[in-house]
């Protein structure tokens, strides 16, 4: 009986929501299977913003490319340490590196440097500001 409640319950998501379940939504909607956390945002003198938040093992793309068709500039740097990729979004066009450099505790104060220089290096003004798995 609960698993014919299940499949009413899915089939019911699908024709309301267009997906069986939030995690189905999340990853196609968002690109990553939760929704950003740690959210801290900043207005700049020259009128952008710029906001830091985490989300789960993946960038999300989908909203970088909602935003840059709405008409947005969109430069965001993105880094997941547990599969050693990091990489930048602007305006339509992803980036995406292999990093080597990472301790197994990737969170210590030499990957955080390495980190910010590898980002520099390849001339973008900001790492992503949580660097971790």
């Amino acid at each position: 009986m609960l698993f014919r409640s299940h499949e009413a319950q899915m089939q019911s998501n699908i024709e309301k929501y267009g997906y069986p379940t939030w995690y189905e939504f999340a990853n196609e909607e968002w690109g990553t299977k939760w929704e950003a956390c740690e959210l801290v945002h900043k207005v700049n003198d020259d009128g952008s913003v710029t906001i830091w938040f985490d989300t789960a093992w993946a960038p999300p793309i989908p909203i970088y490319e909602k935003l840059f068709n709405m008409g947005f500039d969109v430069e965001a740097t993105y880094c997941e340490c547990g599969v050693a990729y990091a990489g930048w979004w602007i305006n339509g066009e992803d980036t995406e590196h292999s990093i080597s450099f990472f301790t197994d505790d990737y969170e210590d104060d030499s990957s955080n440097e390495q980190m910010e220089e590898f980002f520099h290096k390849n001339g973008l003004t900001h790492a992503p500001a949580h660097i971790g798995g």
